[in-house]
């Protein structure tokens, strides 16, 4: 399913807004690569591209955490190892041929970044705030 960008999403934090932004994108060429049945090889590598973008946006967002008095940034934290720890199992699903796991790695996709930035990143703004 492609992820169209809402403006619900927005944190109004021009760095993490951006970084959302282009996860949204490598989640959607994802979609699209698996849709059309292109090649395998491209769809390795978008998972690959999105698995680094992914600890890149992780690690800009946890250095913007040491700067703030946000009181949940372990529990947070835990929710960006939990999310690579999946993308891997099921990349690797992907690497030994199980059909089912791109379309799992879509939903999962999908319902993560909508409930993450929707709960988790929201919490956040109060704090980004008064930086």
């Amino acid at each position: 399913m492609i992820q169209k960008w809402k403006k619900e999403f927005e944190l109004g934090h021009p760095t993490i807004d951006v970084h959302h932004r282009y996860l949204v994108l490598l989640m959607n060429i994802l979609y699209e690569s698996i849709k059309s049945d292109s090649a395998r090889s491209q769809s390795i590598d978008v998972v690959q591209e999105l698995k680094e973008y992914a600890q890149y946006h992780f690690n800009a967002e946890e250095q913007l955490f040491e700067h703030t008095d946000y009181p949940y940034v372990e529990h947070h934290k835990n929710f960006h190892k939990e999310f690579c720890l999946t993308i891997q199992r099921i990349s690797e699903l992907i690497d030994e041929h199980n059909s089912s796991a791109p379309i799992e790695l879509i939903e999962f996709l999908n319902s993560w970044f909508i409930n993450h930035i929707l709960t988790v990143d929201m919490g956040i703004l109060p704090y980004l705030n008064h930086q």
